[in-house]
């Protein structure tokens, strides 16, 4: 009896090791998917730096393509640019994300029900055990939630950055007839 005794006490411990480092990779997981969140919405305000940038060269070509009409004669412009047509994708939408998917307090969440935890020292291994099980379950559902949204945001993004891609090939299409 002492001897299943000691293989179950082994087992207990070896299972608290394991859920320690298991809930170490988490959080760290949890922390790189919070430095990508901000890496995206860098790229996000840079593709919006474009986009303004995009908007004063088309102005600028409407007004060249003008001169150009008036002084040879040639066939005005349209009197729309893609600029001052809306995003027929998010019509409405300022330029930004659509939706705010950055869930700060997941993160403090996890942290708080961690204190707990440890401050709870005196419970027994089970509860022990089934603490930092429950704190995995939560750690692995805010990786789930912020890997969903930054699902989200990267489909948003690759929609906008085509929609810049083909604004800028229409201006450059412009810009060599201009030229011609």
């Amino acid at each position: 009896m002492a001897n299943s005794s000691a293989r179950l006490q082994a087992s207990t411990h070896r299972t608290q090791q394991h859920l320690a480092e298991a809930e170490g990779h988490g959080q760290r997981v949890l922390e790189l998917l919070h430095g990508q969140d901000a890496q995206l919405r860098r790229i996000e305000s840079s593709r919006q730096n474009i986009e303004t940038s995009l908007a004063v060269s088309e102005h600028q070509l409407t007004i060249m393509e003008s001169f150009k009409s008036f002084l040879f004669g040639s066939k005005p412009p349209p009197s729309s640019t893609p600029s001052q047509q809306k995003d027929s994708a998010n019509p409405g939408k300022p330029a930004e994300f659509s939706q705010d998917f950055h869930e700060a307090d997941t993160w403090e969440m996890v942290e708080d029900d961690s204190a707990a935890a440890t401050a709870d020292a005196g419970s027994d291994e089970v509860d022990e055990i089934r603490q930092r099980v429950r704190r995995l379950h939560k750690i692995a559902s805010s990786i789930g939630n912020e890997l969903d949204n930054q699902n989200a945001m990267l489909e948003e993004l690759s929609m906008r950055t085509d929609l810049t891609d083909k604004r800028l090939g229409d201006v450059a299409a412009r810009t060599n007839k201009l030229l011609k």
